[in-house]
């Protein structure tokens, strides 16, 4: 009985054994490249032709990165739900923390300015002091400086009352001193060639009065005696408590 020399398989008369036709070339029965040339790409579908849009994979069953080429992604875990459930949650624990820290930091912050402007006023009311007491120390070099208790005033509707002299003169000067006094309202007390008392508030800050030698605390100013008066008198207020108190009855409005 002959046999096939290649697989060593029996063979029957006449028989020719095929085993050599299922070893095929590995370039699907084309011819091998000559030396020199590049060898034929295989395609990754089996020697298929790649898919068009629309067109279905010629062996019925598309590959993974294939599927996802048709409009479809692939699934996506839901985390939406979750987030808004921790962030509710964060915000739930911190609310209660912010609140509390408003509760201390807002007055804080609130008595900070009104400590800073009252503070602000008494320094214009130290600075146009010495702007006055300078100014009558030149009118009284040049011998224009008279004796008398008196008050000078910037305030809107207001005069100078009860001066011994014009004073049109001391208040150039104390322009020329203190340049901010455009600034500011006041009015101050004099007596002889001294500044007794002054009084002033920025036009920027009508709320906050700062006063000069007696410095105004926040929300309690100073009047012309040194008392302190918490129930928030204005300008006007302190004017009408130094005329009582230094001009003779009867000359309070009058012009000097």
């Amino acid at each position: 009985m002959p046999f096939c020399q290649n697989c060593g398989r029996p063979l029957n008369e006449g028989e020719v054994c095929h085993c050599q036709e299922a070893q095929q070339s590995p370039y699907m029965n084309q011819p091998y490249p000559q030396q020199g040339q590049p060898q034929p790409q295989q395609s990754p579908y089996m020697n298929q032709p790649y898919p068009q849009q629309g067109v279905p994979y010629p062996q019925g069953q598309q590959p993974y990165s294939y599927q996802y080429q048709q409009g479809q992604q692939p699934p996506k875990e839901n985390k939406t739900a979750v987030g808004c459930v921790i962030a509710f949650a964060v915000c739930a624990a911190t609310l209660p923390v912010i609140g509390i820290l408003a509760a201390i930091l807002v007055p804080s912050m609130i008595g900070y300015v009104a400590k800073s402007k009252t503070a602000s006023a008494n320094s214009a009311a130290k600075s146009c002091y010495r702007a006055i007491q300078t100014s009558l120390v030149e009118l009284d070099n040049e011998n224009e400086l008279k004796e008398g208790v008196y008050i000078i005033t910037n305030m809107p509707g207001k005069h100078d009352l009860n001066a011994p002299y014009n004073t049109e003169k001391l208040h150039s000067a104390i322009h020329k001193y203190f340049s901010d006094v455009e600034n500011i309202t006041f009015f101050a007390v004099i007596e002889g060639a001294d500044v007794t008392y002054i009084a002033v508030y920025s036009d920027k800050d009508p709320k906050y009065i700062g006063t000069y030698p007696k410095a105004s605390q926040v929300q309690e100013a100073v009047d012309y005696n040194g008392s302190y008066h918490s129930g928030g008198e204005d300008l006007e207020t302190l004017y009408e408590i130094a005329c009582d108190e230094v001009l003779p009855s009867g000359q309070i409005g009058e012009d000097a």
